[in-house]
């Protein structure tokens, strides 16, 4: 009888010690981790947000610039526009367009850096929506989308744009082979809005540099004088031998009128002899009456 309680105390010493070992490996699986996220903010459509805010300068100029872009490139079709609001902050503007051009990337990507960027000039320049925005929208709260819907990237050349997004500032353009997934649709490519903007810029920069150099080199082109002979050259000295000269007279009304041609003549004349030559009409080549 000693014995067995004197065995009991030290069982009961030894569950004791093993007791913070079985609640350190139990109880973490008992607590329950909240995480805290902070609270997003709550987008809402324009029909969503009601008497709220006054969305009727947004759907005007939408509207208005749409046609523009319609008489100008004559398939560029505005099918939808939404207007996203947190509170009463104007935070994304949204369009959807359809076209029936077959265009290249090239142009397709300067179609749609002119589009988002007369429209971010005309959000801007106007008082109403530049305080709605909460100090102007720029291209990353613009959401643009562009089908192209013609029969000859669909059933004749898929490689043409079939469709092209900007999103968040992230510019997409997809092939028509992207609508037929069937087949190989890899043909796409993306690239930052300011990328975009920088190649067209950069492009522009290039053709008004050429544009210039023509004005330098033209400044007596032949369609300024309406002269058909491309070999004459107007009021120069052409090259010919030694101490002869080819002088190639322009009339003096160099315009002609209607579809006349003003007739170019032409004096060969030596000037070893040290003499100038005689004009028309003098005394001596006068017939005396």
């Amino acid at each position: 009888m000693n014995k067995s309680f004197d065995i009991l105390p030290r069982l009961i010493m030894h569950y004791f010690r093993l007791l913070p070992i079985l609640l350190i490996l139990i109880l973490p699986c008992c607590v329950k981790i909240k995480v805290i996220s902070p609270k997003r903010p709550k987008y809402q459509r324009e029909f969503e947000a009601g008497k709220r805010v006054n969305a009727e300068d947004i759907s005007r100029t939408i509207i208005i610039y749409a046609q523009d872009l319609r008489k100008k490139y004559k398939h560029l079709i505005l099918e939808d526009s939404q207007a996203f609001f947190s509170g009463k902050k104007l935070t994304r503007v949204q369009m959807e367009f359809s076209t029936q051009d077959v265009i290249e990337l090239r142009e397709a990507r300067e179609i749609l850096v002119e589009v988002v960027e007369g429209f971010i000039r005309r959000f801007n320049g106007q008082n109403s929506i530049l305080a709605m925005s909460g100090g102007g929208l720029k291209p990353e709260n613009i959401d643009i989308y562009i089908d192209f819907e013609s029969y000859h990237g669909v059933f004749v050349d898929p490689f043409y744009i079939g469709f092209m997004s900007l999103r968040k500032g992230l510019v997409s353009f997809y092939a028509f082979d992207f609508k037929d997934c069937w087949r190989d649709c890899w043909h796409k490519r993306l690239e930052y809005y300011w990328q975009s903007r920088n190649i067209v810029k950069y492009e522009q920069e290039y053709l008004n540099m050429e544009d210039k150099q023509k004005e330098k080199a033209s400044f007596l082109d032949k369609d300024r004088f309406r002269i058909s002979n491309k070999e004459a050259v107007q009021g120069t000295i052409q090259a010919s031998p030694y101490d002869v000269f080819e002088k190639t007279h322009v009339p003096k009304a160099v315009i002609p009128m209607g579809n006349q041609v003003p007739i170019l003549r032409s004096e060969i004349f030596d000037t070893s002899q040290e003499t100038r030559p005689r004009k028309e009409g003098t005394p001596e080549n006068q017939v005396q009456r």
